[in-house]
């Protein structure tokens, strides 16, 4: 877990705290320290739960490492907020009154954003017709069907206050660029970003996209962005598709390749 989260922070490893040396509180205990990006104080903080136990005596699990096995289990077996709520508010009848545990869905998604790589939510036309996005953030009506952004309540009339308006079609957008980066910062995944250049067999067998022929023309065309190994193809694919569930087995399909320059600035 350190190293996934000295991966995650790269740019703020910045080391234990001097005062450690000098007889600080505590082994694995890193201060804050004046002057300190926003960035770097998140490092410190999950670093700092990473060697917190769950409860004193805890010698299994760390707060950081219980948070994130439990909500990667949400995510595995698509548990909805209210269910994984109710493990949260049994768990936490169970241990110790000092577990570290959050107490519902909320703040356990809180602490995962302190991880980076969320999403932004974009209000969307119920018609799909266009996004409140950008310059059209606050307008309230659809500019091609005229239709409102917003839900009606039981009596058919959109409520006057706006605290308690809710759209009627959202958006989750997760940015790419930030995601292709944290791949590059991770040493546990580098080399595999950069594969398709380093590692590659072409025996002339069709065993991966990078051995097909319109991966070789698309280098050909483009040799200077084809020389940058971090330079990354995006190709759209079905995996594990099983139409219905009615089959044995399950196989993946390359549908289309879409080829688009990733430039991926300070990340080696």
């Amino acid at each position: 877990m350190r190293d996934m989260l000295h991966d995650v922070f790269l740019m703020h490893d910045l080391g234990p705290d001097p005062s450690l040396s000098q007889g600080g509180e505590a082994e694995g205990v890193y201060e804050d320290r004046q002057g300190t990006t926003e960035g770097a104080k998140k490092f410190y903080d999950l670093l700092n739960d990473a060697d917190k136990p769950l409860y004193e005596g805890c010698t299994e699990y760390t707060k950081f490492i219980a948070i994130v096995d439990l909500y990667n289990l949400k995510c595995m077996a698509r548990w909805s907020n209210s269910s994984f709520t109710s493990l949260l508010e049994k768990m936490n009848k169970m241990l110790p009154p000092n577990a570290s545990l959050p107490k519902n869905t909320y703040e356990a998604k809180k602490y995962m954003r302190e991880l980076g790589l969320g999403y932004e939510k974009i209000s969307v036309d119920r018609n799909g017709c266009m996004l409140f996005w950008k310059d059209n953030e606050n307008v309230e009506t659809c500019k091609v069907c005229g239709k409102s952004k917003w839900k009606k309540n039981k009596d058919g009339a959109e409520s006057s206050h706006k605290s308690k308006k809710k759209l009627i079609k959202v958006l989750q957008w997760f940015p790419l660029k930030s995601r292709l980066q944290r791949l590059f910062m991770s040493s546990k995944t580098t080399s595999h970003m950069k594969w398709h250049i380093e590692d590659c067999t072409n025996d002339g067998v069709l065993k991966h996209p990078a051995n097909a022929l319109a991966w070789e023309a698309f280098d050909s065309h483009y040799p200077n962005f084809a020389s940058d190994s971090h330079n990354i193809r995006l190709g759209l694919a079905t995996n594990v598709f099983n139409p219905s569930s009615d089959m044995s087995t399950c196989y993946n399909t390359w549908q289309l390749f879409w080829y688009r320059t990733i430039y991926l600035l300070g990340c080696a």
